[in-house]
């Protein structure tokens, strides 16, 4: 399972730069696009599962698509990758032999 919170942490990153970038507040920002302060800050957080008309309604106050507030290819396949990673490195010697270890490393190696 992706990370989820990495997902959205990209997206809230990418909005907050969009909002510093034409000066408004966090505050001035959610009450533009109609969202509630609190939901705003989690959202740039990554904390708040950003929903498709919310992501909407901050595109289009933004003038742009809502792809363009969405990571890259490159970056959701890091977080797959890193998540992936993380399970690997939890894993004890004893779940997988050699050969296996070995396969899997050489696929994160080359990714």
């Amino acid at each position: 399972m992706i990370k989820l919170y990495n997902l959205y942490k990209i997206i809230g990153g990418g909005i907050e730069q969009q909002r510093k970038s034409i000066n408004k507040t966090q505050e001035q920002f959610a009450k533009e696009c109609g969202i509630k302060r609190v939901t705003y800050i989690n959202i740039e957080n990554g904390k708040h599962r950003i929903s498709i008309d919310t992501l909407y309604m901050i595109a289009n106050y933004l003038t742009l698509s809502i792809s363009q507030l969405l990571p890259s290819d490159e970056d959701v396949k890091k977080i797959i990758l890193d998540s992936y990673k993380n399970k690997f490195d939890k894993w004890s010697d004893d779940q997988l032999n050699n050969e296996e270890k070995k396969e899997i490393k050489k696929i994160l190696k080359n990714t």
